[in-house]
């Protein structure tokens, strides 16, 4: 919605007279926000932190968030305690999930008198009587095409509008409606000094074809992106998409080319002034593919130093699932109850339920059940609450591994068909597949194989058409495992030796051992039959 630019900072309000009330921290719902009797600094304009005299522009801009507020059930920025953090999270798009029922044509009607409401100049906001019009009619009002300027020169919001809402959108999982809001905005984004909307139009854009699995028109935005970037002489944002992109190249299994990427992003950090916490995420997500321990610990002291709660949780989750793949289970559930403590402390509740996935998976692979358990239903009743259905989807799949492993096999197809369902609701195909191959190995436990054999064609279809050869390489794994178990060895052995060969093609050659260990020992079950 744009960037609410401040002359003090947010943590450390301007003074006001010695006739001032002392600001007081008073409680609202879970969350703390410091309060005086001028005005309440989550809802306070500008000039107000400026040192203003309070007015009815002032008002017209609170108005703005109580709109937003009433139809949210949420304050301005509940999901943290830092005011300083508030900027940085409105420049990154982090907004609020917006449930997609009734109430949302009536926060498209409002969308734009907020975005006029929190016009930086007080003269720009409607009046009393607009507002209350906007208000009671329900109906959208037309974002202003043209580019207009307060009276000092700076834009307004408005043509950042289609942004806010189709990135809304793209977290609702309507990929449909976001499509369709970003290509109306991209279509009217024809003039040259509107490059840098046009870029980021694109890469929205990008990111609804990524979800939709069209890596390749995904691709082709990013690029004519990045390429803008360039030409204006944007690193900064050039950096940004290049690590968005590194994301495809990791779909796809193609890691040369995402550590390739995500090492220029940091060269670029590196070369811009204050780029030092935005280095030290690139770091964390490229520690993603060479499990550098050192790399989450060099973030971790950076997000510490610059004061970014947020994004060190990110790190010390990452930090944990290095620790995990390496088979530190303490070190990993450690991280996570050090970030669970950040996330619990600052209010992120999708925080706390990407981190109690990690936790729940590790005690999981301890054979913990219970503790796996509890920590997958939290993270499922986070997700339900928040709206997430991406990630409560997750955790369903987590909570049917816990149930197949305590041999509860009809709990766990239960489990994994309502994240099925979930899955093909929301159009990721990848997790689709991940689903199907839960529910083949929870029938080829009940020693259903002819269900589980259809199950994995499926799974391998859609891995194939995603041109996800990790995926892909899991699946033939997944079939091998349940020929073997029929005593199938030409079948079994084909499809491991096919996995090994997939495997090692994308780097992974631990996974490769580990299936020609498999062949290895469905040979020498073969051989003690025949002896």
């Amino acid at each position: 919605m744009g960037t609410r630019q401040r002359s003090s900072s947010p943590e450390h309000p301007a003074k006001n007279d010695s006739n001032s009330a002392r600001p007081e921290l008073l409680a609202t719902g879970n969350m703390m926000t410091l309060t005086c009797d001028k005005y309440t600094l989550r809802w306070a304009a500008p000039e107000l932190l400026n040192e203003a005299r309070p007015s009815l522009a002032c008002d017209i801009w609170a108005l703005g968030w109580i709109a937003y507020e009433t139809m949210t059930g949420r304050i301005p920025f509940h999901d943290t305690r830092k005011d300083a953090v508030v900027i940085i999270r409105v420049i990154r798009g982090d907004l609020p999930v917006i449930k997609p029922d009734a109430r949302m044509s009536l926060i498209q009607a409002l969308c734009s008198l907020i975005s006029r409401c929190w016009s930086i100049d007080p003269n720009q906001r409607p009046t009393a009587e607009e507002s209350r019009k906007a208000i009671l009619s329900k109906k959208p009002m037309v974002v202003p095409q043209a580019k207009r300027v307060t009276s000092e020169g700076s834009p307004l919001l408005d043509p950042w509008l289609p942004v806010t809402v189709g990135n809304m959108y793209i977290r609702q999982g309507d990929l449909v409606r976001a499509f369709g809001c970003l290509t109306q905005a991209l279509g009217r984004c024809t003039n040259t000094e509107d490059r840098r909307h046009r870029a980021v139009l694109l890469s929205c854009l990008a990111e609804v074809h990524w979800r939709r699995d069209e890596y390749d028109k995904a691709f082709r935005l990013y690029s004519e992106a990045i390429q803008i970037r360039t030409e204006v002489g944007d690193a900064d944002g050039r950096a940004t998409i290049l690590c968005d992109v590194t994301e495809l190249h990791r779909l796809r299994s193609q890691y040369p080319e995402a550590i390739n990427l995500f090492s220029q992003a940091i060269q670029i950090y590196n070369d811009i002034k204050d780029g030092h916490v935005k280095k030290a995420l690139a770091q964390c997500r490229l520690a993603r593919y060479d499990a550098a321990t050192e790399l989450y610990a060099e973030s971790i002291v950076a997000f510490a130093d610059y004061d970014e709660a947020c994004c060190e949780a990110w790190a010390l989750r990452g930090l944990a699932q290095v620790h995990r793949y390496r088979g530190a289970f303490e070190e990993a559930k450690s991280r996570c109850e050090e970030a669970l403590r950040i996330y619990t402390d600052i209010g992120n509740r999708g925080g706390m339920s990407f981190t109690l996935r990690v936790y729940g998976r590790v005690h999981l692979l301890q054979h913990d059940y219970e503790s796996a358990e509890r920590a997958y239903a939290q993270c499922v009743r986070i997700s339900t609450e928040t709206d997430d259905r991406q990630y409560e989807a997750y955790s369903l799949c987590g909570l049917a591994l816990v149930h197949c492993h305590r041999a509860e096999y009809e709990e766990a197809i239960k489990l994994y068909g309502d994240a099925l369902q979930l899955f093909i609701a929301i159009g990721d195909r990848a997790w689709k597949a991940k689903s199907l191959s839960g529910l083949a190995e929870v029938h080829c436990r009940q020693g259903k194989y002819a269900e589980a054999f259809a199950l994995y064609a499926r799974a391998l279809q859609i891995r194939r058409e995603l041109g996800d050869k990790k995926g892909e390489a899991k699946v033939l794994r997944g079939l091998g495992e349940a020929h073997a178990d029929q005593g199938h060895k030409a079948e079994a052995l084909a499809l491991y030796e096919e996995s090994s060969n997939l495997f090692k093609a994308i780097g992974q050659s631990d996974q490769a051992a580990a299936v020609l260990e498999k062949a290895d020992e469905v040979r020498r079950r073969v051989e003690d039959v025949v002896h």
